[in-house]
């Protein structure tokens, strides 16, 4: 579709949970005609955006995607087209109220907008939507991923690069690393949905994005995210049932083509970092080892991971430095380790997890809550319960 969804009742008409909000409504209100412009309807909608993310509980609930197409309709009352700063803003609460179809009917709604309105002397008189750029398609296809929405965050990514290959120059819409990563997970996203099908096309795409990348085919280079995303996406069922399609390509170069092992594409994705100086975290090896059911393949994991001395004596080690990484991946090598317990104890693999633990003893890492967790699960699943 490529209407935008119809605002429900004015600003005024109701209240919401959050107080700021309303302050805000309250204080648009003693606004001259002079002073309402793009910066102040930026503003309240980013007020708009924190309270959806606040507010998200079904009995304290602030409606991010009704009170901005509110905020848009009065912007289209007082005759002020919004700019893409605006749209943005007001795409970026439609993501943390998690509505894809809000987020992909205004971008669609941007397009139409700017193509029937090429002439200057139109743009001047009549509203109008602006003409949609790199971060408003990256938003999109963000708001597509975190909604399990794959297949249209991949046309999404599709059309953008479309869109900078028929203008010689024009880098307003070309899809950058941070682009490409959105797409990724949407991949990933895509793995964990029902149909196997779509599973394997989805894990195929995304190892095509990333060879893309690697090979400098998208004009940008792969980071930590992108590889961590990609090994997020890969489980030894999808492996398998991708490799069966893909082989059909007889392309000796991909990933999925040159190796009948997922042994040897996981090493070969953390080589590639390597090779490459892309650093690993505690994310990229919980990634690798998640991608296993077999304990010996996440114990060998384990030992890599414990071997690179660059992913984790500073940050998480010695705890010198703070580290980018939040929740339980903070906690560093441990949070690894916890990775590998997970699939020893699933499968009742004592001697796995004696040897995970011994290897832990060894480096003074402590164990937390959850490493006994998962060591009472293993002692469980042999029915030692003494």
């Amino acid at each position: 579709e490529n209407k935008i969804p119809a605002a429900e009742g004015s600003l005024l008409d109701e209240s919401s949970p959050c107080w700021q909000w309303n302050e805000a409504l309250e204080l648009l209100g003693t606004f001259s005609p002079s002073q309402l412009n793009n910066h102040a309807y930026s503003a309240l909608l980013k007020i708009n955006e924190r309270a959806a993310e606040e507010y998200c509980e079904a009995n304290l609930r602030h409606n991010g995607v009704k009170w901005g197409m509110a905020v848009l309709d009065k912007m289209k009352k007082d005759k002020i087209s919004p700019d893409v700063v605006t749209c943005s803003t007001l795409m970026a609460a439609f993501d943390k109220s998690r509505n894809w179809k809000a987020s992909v009917s205004l971008l669609n709604a941007m397009e139409v907008s700017s193509h029937s309105n090429r002439s200057p002397k139109v743009h001047e008189t009549k509203w109008s939507l602006p003409e949609p750029n790199r971060f408003t398609y990256s938003l999109a296809i963000s708001t597509c991923a975190r909604c399990e929405q794959g297949d249209i965050a991949l046309l999404l990514l599709d059309k953008m690069t479309a869109l900078s290959n028929d203008i010689v120059g024009d880098t307003r819409t070309k899809p950058n690393t941070w682009v490409y990563n959105a797409a990724l997970l949407a991949c990933a996203e895509s793995n964990h949905s029902p149909c196997a099908k779509a599973n394997n096309n989805h894990l195929i795409t995304a190892f095509g994005i990333l060879e893309k990348m690697e090979n400098g085919g998208f004009d940008v280079a792969p980071d930590t995210v992108s590889y961590n995303t990609i090994l997020s996406a890969i489980d030894e069922s999808s492996f398998v049932s991708a490799k069966e399609l893909y082989d059909e390509s007889g392309n000796r170069k991909s990933y999925l083509s040159k190796h009948d092992d997922l042994m040897k594409i996981v090493v070969g994705i953390l080589d590639s970092m390597e090779a490459r100086g892309v650093s690993r975290d505690s994310i990229t090896y919980y990634n690798a080892i998640m991608a296993f059911s077999d304990p010996n393949n996440a114990l060998a994991l384990l030992h890599m991971a414990f071997e690179d001395s660059d992913a984790f004596n500073v940050v998480s080690l010695i705890g010198a430095s703070p580290s980018r990484l939040r929740g339980r991946a903070a906690s560093g090598i441990i949070f690894v380790a916890n990775a590998a317990l997970s699939i020893a104890a699933s499968s009742g693999d004592m001697s796995a997890v004696s040897e995970i633990l011994a290897l832990l003893h060894e480096s003074d890492v402590d164990i937390n809550t959850e490493s006994i967790k998962y060591v009472i699960q293993a002692l469980g699943n042999i029915g030692d319960c003494e």
